[in-house]
């Protein structure tokens, strides 16, 4: 059912979210929400008061100098910033709905040059400031600046608004506001239907849940059973935005990788830089899945960017190791049932399933761990295989 959201078409924009939450904040008389949202903010190491020139701030403008760090920006307008000049505090906020961060949009909201423009602008202490900085999404991900603090909208709106009193104009729009956050929050609570096919358990995509929530939620459960088994193992899920049917999920291991190309230009060792890693793709829209294995650059680098940046022929040499590892590794792909040699610049191993709607989640999931478990084997058989010729050599 539709809600007020809905209707003005506003459910994917994130600035109406965040204009309702300002004018909550600069509209309660009776101070309801203000100390409500104080309360969630602080903690036994910030103590955020209501004094009288407690203010919020949304979208305005600091000037900052152009840093390729910092995504060459001139200026940056984070969504919120709640300040007192007098407590000499201020908390950052980033907000998102169904897209993603900008190119270093968070490390430019956290570096020096936007707290001193801040400090310029609202005189504050910049020396003696105090800062607390959130990311706010639907789901909880991680920013690229680790001095944001993850947030999911659900828990704001629900820790934030239960029980307090709003004018009149935003009544029906705080009730949508709470109900798609109950509903959000509920969902990730349910217990997953093993037995659902993969259709099935798009059933459930309104509001806040969205295919990205539903992927994630039973990732969760393959995510688990992968960390007990390869407990190095790293895993990461993105998508274009947050309500994209297509998911890249990447599964990563420190022994798989080495020569990290921005710590060391020495010849050998960008020659000898690996970052083998797994990605699984799989799209809800066309309902096909595939996995491929690749042996890139750490990080990866395009052809023409690592050699403009380092020279031609340590990126020929790295070309060459890496002919000399996947001889090794189809050697060792050769009786797999599923999966098969990938002929790229980036990967080298592939497997695709297609028509995978109605799997069952439960055989879904054997199906991958199967394909993890036996490609992850052949990893780490031909990074020893490899490993032995160099010492022959």
């Amino acid at each position: 059912m539709k809600d007020l959201f809905d209707i003005l078409g506003i459910s994917a924009r994130e600035d109406s979210y965040t204009d309702l939450i300002v004018h909550l904040f600069e509209s309660d008389v009776k101070n309801d929400f203000r100390k409500s949202f104080c309360s969630f903010i602080n903690d036994d190491k910030f103590n955020l008061q209501l004094t009288s020139d407690l203010t919020l701030k949304s979208r305005e403008s600091y000037s900052i100098e152009q840093d390729k760090n910092l995504g060459k920006r001139g200026k940056v307008l984070p969504d919120m910033v709640l300040l007192s000049k007098s407590q000499n505090k201020a908390v950052v906020f980033e907000n998102k709905i169904f897209s993603n961060e900008g190119h270093k949009q968070t490390l430019a909201y956290s570096s020096k040059q936007f707290l001193t423009s801040l400090c310029d602008k609202h005189e504050l202490d910049l020396e003696n400031l105090r800062v607390k900085y959130f990311y706010v999404t639907i789901h909880g991900e991680h920013p690229e600046s680790s001095k944001f603090v993850p947030l999911r909208w659900s828990d704001l709106v629900i820790h934030t608004l239960q029980g307090v009193e709003v004018d009149e104009m935003s009544k029906q729009l705080v009730m949508d506001l709470s109900h798609r956050a109950k509903m959000f929050n509920e969902f990730l609570a349910k217990p997953l239907n093993r037995e659902e096919t993969l259709m099935e358990q798009l059933q459930y995509v309104d509001k806040w849940v969205t295919p990205k929530t539903i992927v994630k939620r039973f990732m969760k459960e393959i995510e688990a059973e992968i960390g007990t088994k390869f407990p190095e193992m790293n895993i990461s899920i993105s998508s274009n935005n947050s309500n994209s049917p297509s998911i890249l999920v990447l599964f990563s291991n420190p022994k798989w990788e080495r020569n990290n190309v921005w710590e060391n230009n020495d010849f050998d060792y960008l020659s000898n830089s690996r970052n083998i890693h797994i990605e699984f793709t799989l799209d809800l829209l066309s309902w096909k899945s595939s996995i491929m294995v690749h042996y890139e650059t750490l990080p990866y680098l395009p052809e023409s960017f690592f050699r403009y940046k380092f020279g031609r022929e340590p990126y020929t040499s790295f070309r060459e190791n890496r002919e000399k590892f996947k001889k090794v590794f189809v050697a060792n792909l050769d009786e797999s049932t599923y999966w098969r040699v990938a002929n790229t610049k980036l990967a080298i191993a592939k497997t695709k399933q297609k028509k995978i709607s109605n799997m069952r989640y439960i055989d879904f999931k054997e199906r991958v761990m199967g394909l993890l478990d036996e490609i992850y084997d052949v990893i780490t058989k031909s990074i020893e295989d490899t490993n032995n010729e160099s010492r022959r050599d």
